[in-house]
């Protein structure tokens, strides 16, 4: 998944991270930014652009 950095700082596995740079990483190498507000999600996945209408089941019939 895709961050946008919203500080400069040393990672570990990443190196130097730039403030404003857009950085490929793993959700394990992001949660410490994401955590500390280091990181903002950049790209999310669309599951569904069109939400999808609830099924009606048939009235069950009176006797």
């Amino acid at each position: 998944m895709k961050y946008k950095a919203t500080e400069s700082f040393l990672h570990d596995e990443l190196g130097a991270v730039a403030k404003g740079q857009d950085v490929e990483a793993t959700p394990a190498q992001a949660v410490t930014p994401l955590m500390l507000g280091y990181f903002e999600p950049y790209e999310t996945k669309v599951v569904r652009e069109v939400p999808q209408e609830p099924t009606k089941t048939p009235a069950k019939a009176k006797k």
